[in-house]
C-alpha cells in the first residue's frame, strides 16, 4: 500500500508576503492525477490531503483506495 501525502493546492505568487496566505486555484493539476493513476495502477493507494485551505478532491475520489484530509486541528495532550 502507499500513502500520498499532498498539500492543498495553491499557486506561487511574485513576493514572499503573497506565499505566505496560500492562494489560487483550488484544482489539482492534471499531473498529480496523472501520478495517482499510475501509482494505484501498481498498488492499493490512499491520499493523505493537508486541508490548510479548501481544495477540491472529487478527481482524486475513483482514483484512491481511501482519501483522508488532516486539518492541523488537534486535542492537546492530558496535563
Amino acid at each position: 500500500m502507499a500513502i500520498v501525502c499532498q498539500r492543498a493546492p495553491d499557486e506561487e505568487h511574485e513576493t514572499v508576503l503573497e506565499d505566505f496566505f496560500h492562494a489560487g486555484t483550488l484544482d489539482y493539476a492534471s499531473a498529480q492525477l496523472g501520478e495517482l493513476i499510475e501509482l494505484r495502477s501498481r498498488i492499493p493507494t490512499v491520499l493523505e490531503v493537508f486541508m490548510d485551505r479548501p481544495a477540491i478532491l472529487s478527481p482524486f475520489a475513483d482514483k484512491a483506495a481511501a482519501i483522508t484530509a488532516i486539518s492541523g486541528a488537534g486535542n492537546p495532550s492530558p496535563a
